[in-house]
């Protein structure tokens, strides 16, 4: 099955907005180095949980919105596949790993199967900013999670 892009104007496109948890541990100051203006940092690890998918902004502190991969007007009660894609990134002094990006929602999970198998391929089509590719950045994988929209 070859991806086809939805054609429609970006003005068009319907945002919807994820809820998510996020947990971090480590990161801290290498022992020893804490009086170091450039001291290295232990390996930070991150704990990121999709937890909804609505069409208003929610007010959690946790929260981003995704474009809808699609030409479907979402409404409350529909089902999506939300997209995030897992990497690492890092800098010189330290490096963290389980970073989350919701790369867009399809109302076909064919489609986000295939787009997935296209980043993890790095074979993916975008002409802007993808955080998983970069000099600290790596891909770690990518997670396609069924949700119902809501209000």
């Amino acid at each position: 099955m070859k991806y086809k892009k939805p054609k429609f104007k970006t003005e068009d496109r319907q945002t919807i907005w994820i809820t998510y948890d996020e947990h971090r541990t480590g990161g801290d100051v290498v022992e020893g180095q804490e009086d170091e203006p450039y001291a290295d940092r232990e390996d930070e690890y991150i704990d990121w949980t999709l937890l909804k998918a609505s069409l208003l902004e929610p007010s959690s502190v946790y929260r981003e919105p995704v474009e809808v991969k699609s030409a479907k007007i979402v409404s409350p009660g529909d089902s999506m596949y939300i997209l995030v894609v897992r990497y690492s990134s890092g800098d010189t002094f330290g490096h963290s790993c389980g970073h989350g990006y919701a790369e867009g929602a399809y109302e076909n999970k064919d489609t986000a199967e295939l787009i997935a198998a296209m980043i993890e391929a790095n074979t993916y089509p975008s002409k802007g900013y993808l955080p998983w590719q970069g000099y600290f950045e790596s891909l770690e994988g990518v997670e396609i999670h069924e949700r119902t929209i809501e209000l």
